[in-house]
Protein backbone atom coordinates (compact mmCIF):
# COMPACT_ATOMS: atom_id res chain seq x y z
CA UNK A 1 0.00 0.00 0.00
CA UNK A 2 1.35 3.41 -0.99
CA UNK A 3 1.61 6.11 1.62
CA UNK A 4 0.80 9.72 0.70
CA UNK A 5 3.68 12.15 0.55
CA UNK A 6 4.38 14.10 3.75
CA UNK A 7 3.39 17.37 2.05
CA UNK A 8 0.01 15.95 1.02
CA UNK A 9 -0.68 14.79 4.57
CA UNK A 10 0.20 18.21 6.01
CA UNK A 11 -1.86 19.98 3.34
CA UNK A 12 -5.00 17.91 4.13
CA UNK A 13 -4.54 17.83 7.92
CA UNK A 14 -7.53 19.27 9.68
CA UNK A 15 -9.68 19.48 6.53
CA UNK A 16 -13.36 18.88 6.97
CA UNK A 17 -14.87 16.57 4.36
CA UNK A 18 -18.14 17.29 2.58
CA UNK A 19 -19.82 14.21 4.09
CA UNK A 20 -18.85 15.27 7.61
CA UNK A 21 -20.23 18.76 6.91
CA UNK A 22 -23.52 17.40 5.57
CA UNK A 23 -23.76 15.05 8.56
CA UNK A 24 -23.47 17.98 10.96
CA UNK A 25 -26.00 19.96 8.88
CA UNK A 26 -28.47 17.06 8.98
CA UNK A 27 -28.11 16.77 12.77
CA UNK A 28 -28.55 20.53 13.20
CA UNK A 29 -31.61 20.44 10.91
CA UNK A 30 -33.25 17.85 13.17
CA UNK A 31 -32.58 20.00 16.22
CA UNK A 32 -33.75 23.13 14.43
CA UNK A 33 -37.02 21.49 13.39
CA UNK A 34 -37.60 20.74 17.08
CA UNK A 35 -37.03 24.40 17.94
CA UNK A 36 -39.43 25.46 15.17
CA UNK A 37 -42.04 23.01 16.49
CA UNK A 38 -41.84 24.45 20.02
CA UNK A 39 -41.94 28.05 18.76
CA UNK A 40 -44.93 27.31 16.52
CA UNK A 41 -46.72 25.51 19.37
CA UNK A 42 -46.14 28.57 21.59
CA UNK A 43 -47.49 30.86 18.86
CA UNK A 44 -50.63 28.73 18.54
CA UNK A 45 -51.02 28.68 22.33
CA UNK A 46 -50.66 32.49 22.45
CA UNK A 47 -53.50 32.73 19.90
CA UNK A 48 -55.77 30.71 22.16
CA UNK A 49 -55.42 27.53 20.12
CA UNK A 50 -56.35 29.17 16.82
CA UNK A 51 -54.44 27.79 13.86
CA UNK A 52 -51.92 29.92 12.04
CA UNK A 53 -52.14 30.23 8.27
CA UNK A 54 -49.28 28.76 6.26
CA UNK A 55 -46.77 31.45 5.35
CA UNK A 56 -47.91 33.81 8.12
CA UNK A 57 -45.39 36.69 7.89
CA UNK A 58 -45.07 37.19 11.66
CA UNK A 59 -44.38 33.52 12.35
CA UNK A 60 -41.97 33.36 9.39
CA UNK A 61 -39.93 36.26 10.79
CA UNK A 62 -39.88 34.65 14.24
CA UNK A 63 -38.72 31.31 12.80
CA UNK A 64 -35.98 32.99 10.76
CA UNK A 65 -34.86 34.90 13.87
CA UNK A 66 -34.79 31.64 15.87
CA UNK A 67 -32.73 29.98 13.14
CA UNK A 68 -30.27 32.88 13.08
CA UNK A 69 -29.93 32.88 16.87
CA UNK A 70 -29.50 29.09 16.95
CA UNK A 71 -26.54 29.21 14.57
CA UNK A 72 -24.94 32.60 15.17
CA UNK A 73 -25.34 32.35 18.94
CA UNK A 74 -23.57 29.01 19.13
CA UNK A 75 -20.90 29.97 16.61
CA UNK A 76 -19.96 33.08 18.59
CA UNK A 77 -20.00 31.37 22.00
CA UNK A 78 -17.82 28.37 21.31
CA UNK A 79 -17.56 27.91 17.57
CA UNK A 80 -19.79 24.83 17.54
CA UNK A 81 -23.46 24.01 17.14
CA UNK A 82 -24.71 20.74 18.65
CA UNK A 83 -24.41 19.06 15.25
CA UNK A 84 -20.86 20.35 14.86
CA UNK A 85 -19.95 19.00 18.32
CA UNK A 86 -21.25 15.57 17.37
CA UNK A 87 -19.22 15.55 14.16
CA UNK A 88 -16.16 17.17 15.86
CA UNK A 89 -16.17 20.34 13.79
CA UNK A 90 -15.14 23.71 15.23
CA UNK A 91 -15.64 27.08 13.55
CA UNK A 92 -12.85 29.63 13.99
CA UNK A 93 -11.71 32.81 12.34
CA UNK A 94 -9.25 32.11 9.53
CA UNK A 95 -5.70 31.97 10.79
CA UNK A 96 -6.73 31.77 14.43
CA UNK A 97 -8.35 29.69 17.12
CA UNK A 98 -10.99 32.08 18.42
CA UNK A 99 -14.65 31.70 17.48
CA UNK A 100 -16.11 34.21 15.04
CA UNK A 101 -17.68 37.44 16.23
CA UNK A 102 -21.25 38.48 15.48
CA UNK A 103 -20.36 40.18 12.19
CA UNK A 104 -18.55 37.11 10.80
CA UNK A 105 -21.26 34.77 12.14
CA UNK A 106 -23.96 36.91 10.52
CA UNK A 107 -22.13 36.98 7.20
CA UNK A 108 -21.65 33.22 7.40
CA UNK A 109 -25.36 32.70 8.14
CA UNK A 110 -26.47 34.75 5.11
CA UNK A 111 -24.01 33.03 2.76
CA UNK A 112 -24.91 29.61 4.21
CA UNK A 113 -28.62 30.18 3.55
CA UNK A 114 -27.84 31.24 -0.02
CA UNK A 115 -25.59 28.18 -0.40
CA UNK A 116 -28.37 25.86 0.69
CA UNK A 117 -30.91 27.58 -1.55
CA UNK A 118 -28.65 26.76 -4.52
CA UNK A 119 -28.92 23.05 -3.66
CA UNK A 120 -25.74 23.03 -1.60
CA UNK A 121 -23.48 24.55 -4.25
CA UNK A 122 -21.72 26.74 -1.68
CA UNK A 123 -20.80 23.66 0.33
CA UNK A 124 -19.83 21.55 -2.68
CA UNK A 125 -17.45 24.41 -3.52
CA UNK A 126 -15.07 22.82 -0.98
CA UNK A 127 -14.44 19.98 -3.44
CA UNK A 128 -12.75 22.40 -5.87
CA UNK A 129 -11.30 24.93 -3.44
CA UNK A 130 -7.53 24.62 -3.06
CA UNK A 131 -7.82 24.98 0.74
CA UNK A 132 -11.01 22.92 1.03
CA UNK A 133 -13.05 25.94 2.14
CA UNK A 134 -16.76 26.33 1.47
CA UNK A 135 -18.24 29.59 0.19
CA UNK A 136 -19.55 30.45 3.68
CA UNK A 137 -15.98 29.94 4.96
CA UNK A 138 -14.42 32.03 2.21
CA UNK A 139 -16.85 34.95 2.28
CA UNK A 140 -17.17 35.24 6.07
CA UNK A 141 -13.49 34.85 6.93
CA UNK A 142 -14.11 31.70 8.97
CA UNK A 143 -12.70 28.20 8.80
CA UNK A 144 -14.06 24.81 9.85
CA UNK A 145 -11.49 22.67 11.68
CA UNK A 146 -11.49 19.31 13.37
CA UNK A 147 -12.37 20.07 16.96
CA UNK A 148 -9.49 18.05 18.34
CA UNK A 149 -6.74 19.46 16.10
CA UNK A 150 -4.39 22.01 17.59
CA UNK A 151 -3.31 24.88 15.31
Amino acid sequence: MRRPAAGAVAKNAGRIGVLRSFGAMFYDALLLFSVWYVVTALAVWMRGGQSIAAGDPKLTVVLIACTYLYFAGQWTRGGQTLGMKTWRIRLTMQGGTRPPGWFAASARFVVAVCSLLTLGFGYLWALWDTEGLTLPDRLSGTRRRLADDRP
